[in-house]
């Protein structure tokens, strides 16, 4: 469960969110200041996530159509 290293998509993300809350841990982006523990920063790391897998997308279909 969870991403093994960096997360890739959106599901993967919010996987390793949901397996924090339980056990009472949170992501932090020092480099960022964000703090999955607080609301804000909850959703920037969910927009960077969805940003994130939006970008490997269209890289993913730019290759494709090559």
């Amino acid at each position: 469960m969870g991403c093994p290293g960096p997360c890739r998509t959106s599901p993967d993300f919010a996987a390793l969110r949901q397996r924090s809350q339980p056990e009472g841990w949170a992501l932090v982006a020092l480099d960022l200041g964000v703090d999955t523990a607080t609301p804000a920063g909850e959703l920037v790391a969910n927009v960077v996530a969805s940003v994130a897998q939006w970008e490997r997308r269209v890289m993913d279909s730019g290759r494709v159509k090559r």
